[in-house]
């Protein structure tokens, strides 16, 4: 998922843990400790939103590495809060997200 709300609440070089599937190597390795073989990996890049400002930060407060440290959430809350406004469009923000459509079969 996007950086930004990482990067707005002071905390894009913290925890990359739940990125550590962006690594394709790393998705190998795991399918194959795993006993899959014939993987396949293929980006897929996209927007996407959930919803208004209030429901976005909502979101991007409560998962990932926001998602890790509630009690600091009414501080970094605002900060977020204002990269998202200057997101919006017609009040609907959205971020980018890089995935990857992963398929593999069992040996």
């Amino acid at each position: 998922m996007d950086f930004v709300p990482l990067e707005a609440a002071g905390l894009a070089s913290g925890d990359a843990s739940h990125v550590s599937f962006e690594q394709l190597c790393f998705i190998k390795e795991v399918l194959r400790t795993a006993g899959f073989d014939q993987i396949k990996i293929g980006p897929l890049d996209a927007e996407v939103s959930c919803g208004d400002i209030d429901k976005t930060l909502e979101v991007v407060t409560q998962v990932g590495a926001l998602g890790k440290t509630p009690e600091v959430r009414p501080f970094i809350e605002p900060r977020v809060r204002a990269v998202l406004v200057e997101r919006a469009n017609s009040g609907r923000v959205s971020l980018k997200a890089a995935t990857w459509i992963v398929t593999a079969s069992k040996a």
